[in-house]
């Protein structure tokens, strides 16, 4: 029988060993690629000792010859030893890679700036940098195994990211709006559910919010076109973002119910709102916990009530945007507008 001295000592190699590993993998000062040479370092020179030291093996004793039950405690140790090989690369391919990745540190100093009282532990991953050689589409598509690891680590993580530059693609609060549209409908279309929510006919509506793969998320935007005395306010450059969190998050940080506005603080959302109140970048709250969420995906250059009275025609099907009113961003046509040529794009866009 494997002896206790036995178990305590693979127990603390594995501690030993996943916590040099779990530093690694959380030191947000090193790049990715960095990361993973180290950790291929650190697996390769864990198994070269692995396969010269014995735990059990004892001075002159052979343990092929040393009868069944020696053959038996080696077999368990070896199915432990592999056990433990097999833990510790699930380690190294675990969040790490998906946290690391230059946007997620990225965004992290633009959470280190928020008002929000959750953004400065929240953990946040992202996808590789932007491939300017690729469109929109295509570098959002290359994204999408990182976003499924996302999705499949969903109770590890808080939200996912997509960083993409300005210059291109957010100059003004139309593009901007096009394409936060651009970016979801991608998603959608390839969503393993197959639901496709960003073709459904009731965005517009209390009822409705982004889902992939059943899961159901909250989305918020920010870009450096926001003025500082706006919550989605961007203070890196050339950088805009759709942050993809979901809800099971807040549920996990045991967020209360929305109650609407309040005078009184009273509870944790009251606090956060109190908090962007007081950095002086307020933002509007609907005076009903019910209200249409795709309507606060883009907020309006002008964050007031006034801006979220429709006293336009209900039935419009086309997406004005204008810096004091809702930012109605899922009417734009996806397909019309990834066909335009240069210039119908910018006379779109107003650019």
């Amino acid at each position: 029988m494997l002896s206790l001295i036995t178990h305590l000592k693979l127990l603390l190699k594995f501690t030993f060993r996943t916590y040099l590993l779990y530093k690694v993998n959380k030191s947000y000062e090193v790049s990715a690629h960095f990361t993973m040479i180290v950790n291929f370092i650190l697996v390769c020179g864990f198994y070269f000792l692995d396969r010269h030291v014995h735990l059990d093996h004892k001075p002159g004793y052979n343990i092929r010859t040393g009868g069944d039950l020696a053959t038996i405690d080696k077999h368990r140790e070896d199915v432990l030893e592999t056990k433990w090989n097999s833990n510790m690369l699930n380690l190294v391919s675990l969040v790490g890679d998906i946290e690391n990745t230059k946007p997620a540190k990225n965004f992290r100093k633009l959470a280190k700036l928020s008002p929000c009282l959750f953004a400065k532990s929240s953990k946040i991953a992202s996808h590789v940098t932007w491939n300017y050689d690729l469109s929109l589409e295509k570098n959002i598509l290359q994204s999408l195994p990182l976003f499924y690891t996302f999705i499949k680590n969903i109770q590890k993580l808080d939200g996912f990211a997509f960083e993409v530059p300005t210059n291109l693609y957010g100059r003004n609060l139309c593009e901007f709006s096009v394409t936060v549209m651009r970016v979801l409908t991608v998603l959608s279309d390839n969503d393993p559910a197959k639901l496709n929510c960003m073709k459904a006919g009731f965005i517009d509506k209390a009822g409705w919010c982004f889902s992939f793969d059943t899961e159901t998320f909250f989305v918020t935007t920010f870009g450096d076109i926001y003025p500082k005395t706006h919550s989605r306010h961007c203070h890196l450059k050339n950088k805009m973002y759709i942050l993809i969190q979901p809800e099971v998050s807040f549920y996990n940080k045991k967020l209360p119910s929305d109650h609407g506005p309040s005078a009184i603080i009273s509870d944790i959302r009251d606090k956060i709102r109190y908090n962007f109140q007081k950095k002086m970048c307020p933002y509007y709250v609907p005076p009903s916990p019910s209200y249409p969420m795709a309507d606060h995906i883009v907020k309006p250059l002008i964050d007031i009530k006034s801006s979220y009275t429709e006293n336009y025609d209900k039935m419009e099907t086309n997406a004005v945007v204008k810096k004091n009113r809702i930012v109605k961003f899922y009417l734009h046509d996806v397909e019309k507008i990834t066909l335009m040529n240069n210039e119908e794009y910018k006379k779109y866009n107003g650019l």
